[in-house]
């Protein structure tokens, strides 16, 4: 096969191509072409389609001569050919026709026999213009949610656990612990326990009880705080068990405080109230005592 009918067969295949009617031996062989055929150029022959398509359109009106002369100056440059001088808008001289190469009459041979391919597979069908589809703008609208719903979906909000009743502890320790110390409480000496009446209440084995006062003064947390001392027969007098400190709140009748000794009382002695700063001691040195319960 001779080069001018190798480059008709690449015609013939990229126009199948384009068309989408390519069969995979076809395929085969147009790339077989292409890689003998280096500068062959498939978007030659999609324009050449173009112009078949074009073709197929109905004759519209002549064109404007400033036009006219825009498209040509455009043409000679995509086809490599020196661009001819624009031509004024109105001009009353004969227009001079060019020279065409002789391989620009043989593109020509081409366009036809591509427009006639184009009409042959389309079956003479009119061309389809595909538009392209109208973009749409999407514009998101957020609707307020109701009020309702939106306090539906919160989690309720914790609620503060309820005050224990320490007065019914206090009764049922009572009644479940029958072999309890029992102690009354009497003034100690500082003013705030002046008029103090209460007792305590002690369970050996379980390591557990709890104090009640009654007209024991008011304290300011701030300030100062009222601590629980136990002294144990086993320990050294000068260091008794810490058993925890706590506040007198303001307009409080009756005051039952749990006892949390800090250590394992073997013989209780005496539970001592004394007066301390904010937080409590490690040793107090006994200033100010406001109650005292002796056991002995």
């Amino acid at each position: 096969m001779s080069a001018r009918e190798d480059m008709r067969r690449l015609d013939e295949l990229a126009v199948s191509k384009l068309l989408d009617t390519h069969s995979a031996e076809e395929a085969i062989e147009y790339r077989a072409l292409l890689d003998e055929y280096p500068t062959f150029r498939e978007s030659a022959v999609e324009e050449l389609l173009a112009v078949a398509h074009l073709a197929c359109l109905p004759t519209c009106e002549e064109l404007p001569p400033r036009l006219r002369s825009s498209l040509e100056a455009s043409a000679a440059k995509f086809l490599d050919q020196p661009q001819p001088a624009p031509t004024a808008p109105v001009s009353t001289m004969p227009r001079r026709e060019p020279r065409i190469a002789p391989w620009v009459a043989w593109s020509g041979w081409l366009t036809a026999a591509a427009a006639c391919l184009f009409a042959i597979v389309l079956g003479l069908r009119p061309p389809r213009i595909i538009q392209a589809p109208p973009m749409v703008r999407t514009v998101e609208v957020r609707r307020p949610t109701p009020p309702d719903a939106a306090t539906a979906t919160r989690p309720p909000p914790p609620q503060a656990p309820a005050a224990p009743d320490l007065a019914a502890e206090r009764r049922a320790f009572l009644a479940t612990h029958p072999h309890v110390i029992e102690r009354a409480f009497r003034p100690g000496g500082d003013p705030t326990g002046a008029r103090v009446q209460g007792d305590v209440v002690w369970d050996e084995a379980s390591q557990r009880g709890y104090l009640r006062f009654v007209n024991l003064q008011r304290n300011e947390p701030n300030s100062e705080v009222y601590q629980l001392w136990i002294f144990d027969g086993e320990r050294d007098q000068r260091y008794p068990i810490d058993g925890g400190v706590f506040d007198i709140r303001h307009g409080a009748t009756e005051t039952i405080v749990p006892i949390r000794a800090q250590l394992a009382v073997k013989v209780p002695l005496a539970f001592a109230v004394t007066v301390e700063r904010p937080g409590g001691v490690v040793v107090s040195d006994r200033s100010r005592v406001a109650a005292l319960a002796s056991v002995t």
